[in-house]
């Protein structure tokens, strides 16, 4: 009995050296699956190779749609951005903004940086995300 104890006691701890001690954190609750965003968020071939999305969230407040696109500068180098969120109704028509227009980002070697936006129709139902390189 005192064996059986021993060997259970000495398997539990062993056990506890195999937990990871990585920095995993899980996604959030908002947080989209790949293939959910792979569509909407729309790159030009430059951005393709300068930029990487690291996780989309997508939530509904107060009735509205938002959603955050966290994505990072994958160069060595300064890179300039511009992006612009569309937003859409149920039939995939686009909605008008007051908010519309194309925001510039100016990032840093391999910075993190976010997008995020409100829809301002209650209609709102999905959103796209356009990023392209901008001159300064």
């Amino acid at each position: 009995m005192i064996q059986r104890l021993s060997a259970i006691a000495i398997l539990s701890l062993g056990c506890l050296g195999c937990e990871s001690t990585s920095n995993y954190v899980p996604p959030p609750p908002g947080a989209l699956e790949e293939s959910l965003w792979r569509d909407r968020v729309i790159m030009s071939t430059n951005v393709k190779t300068r930029v990487a999305v690291d996780q989309v969230l997508e939530d509904r407040q107060n009735g509205l749609l938002r959603t955050q696109i966290e994505m990072h500068n994958i160069t060595s180098s300064e890179q300039s951005f511009r992006t612009l969120i569309e937003w859409f109704d149920v039939a995939g028509f686009k909605l008008d903004s007051p908010n519309d227009g194309w925001m510039s980002h100016i990032v840093h070697p391999n910075q993190t940086f976010s997008v995020s936006a409100n829809a301002v129709n209650p209609a709102a139902v999905s959103w796209r995300l356009n990023i392209d390189t901008w001159g300064r």
